[in-house]
């Protein structure tokens, strides 16, 4: 171990440092500013340089979100809505009828008459097509004309295959005039009874058609054919007996 000796010159001078005056130290300021503290010197002890730019930021990305917020709302979901469906009429309404209740014209000859009976429900008719067949044997010198249904009616067609058994008969409203509504004679049916108590069979073939108002296909819904005996009928218009005085 190696000893340090000092001398008595080394000890006076230190006696001597010791007395010396030292300068004073610069004071430390922990809670209160130095006095000649300047605006500008406060305001950078007070932020920082790195604590403004993480305000800055910070207070940028919270205005990106908020406008995000805002443009980007999301949306109220519609409300469910049940879909009405509306109720739609049916054109197809309208019915032919072969009435089966025929009346004698003409005892004498025979004769006798039938309605054909429409039925247009809401259909508003301008034309029908009647497609009839007939015994040829049980029925003879058969016709067909208008009934007061049509006001004035046109007759388009009609063709009486008396051979055969088979009638094509079509009338309809006169040009631009509008469709018919309602129930009523169509058509009056004729014809001569060929066989002493035979059933007559009157029948409405699929070719019949109607067309109504407002729609381009047929709007007959239903056909009713006849059938009868024309030894049950009874004479239409009888005369009655004028007595003898």
């Amino acid at each position: 171990m190696v000893q340090i000796k000092y001398t008595e010159e080394d000890l006076e001078k230190a006696k001597e440092d010791e007395n010396k005056p030292h300068p004073p130290k610069p004071p430390i300021y922990i809670d209160e500013p130095p006095e000649n503290e300047t605006p500008n010197e406060k305001f950078h002890r007070i932020f920082p340089i790195k604590t403004l730019l993480l305000i800055v930021v910070l207070g940028g990305i919270v205005a990106i979100l908020i406008g995000i917020s805002l443009y980007y709302k999301p949306s109220t979901p519609p409300a469910l809505v049940t879909p009405v469906t509306p109720t739609l009429t049916d054109p197809v309404q309208t019915t032919l009828t072969v009435s089966s209740s025929p009346v004698s014209i003409s005892t004498a000859s025979a004769q006798y008459s039938t309605d054909i009976i429409i039925n247009t429900g809401q259909d508003s008719v301008n034309t029908v097509q009647l497609e009839l067949s007939y015994d040829p044997s049980a029925i003879g010198n058969v016709d067909i004309v208008p009934g007061p249904f049509f006001t004035n009616p046109q007759v388009l067609l009609k063709t009486i295959d008396q051979a055969n058994g088979r009638v094509s008969f079509a009338l309809g409203v006169q040009n631009g005039q509008p469709g018919s509504l309602g129930q009523g004679i169509l058509a009056k049916f004729i014809f001569t009874s060929l066989k002493k108590n035979a059933k007559v069979f009157i029948q409405l073939l699929p070719k019949s058609q109607v067309t109504a108002d407002g729609y381009s296909q047929s709007v007959l819904k239903s056909t009713v054919d006849a059938s009868f005996y024309p030894n049950s009928i009874p004479v239409l218009n009888s005369p009655t007996p004028t007595p003898n005085y």
